[in-house]
């Protein structure tokens, strides 16, 4: 049980990770043009 939640939070940190680099690409993008 607190494996399955550790991998889980993990998930999530990962999907956060990826949405803030997909965001600061945009925001990036935004100030070079």
């Amino acid at each position: 049980k607190i494996k399955e939640k550790l991998i889980i939070n993990l998930k999530k940190l990962l999907i956060k990770k990826e949405k803030s680099k997909i965001h600061l690409r945009k925001s990036l993008s935004k100030i070079n043009f």
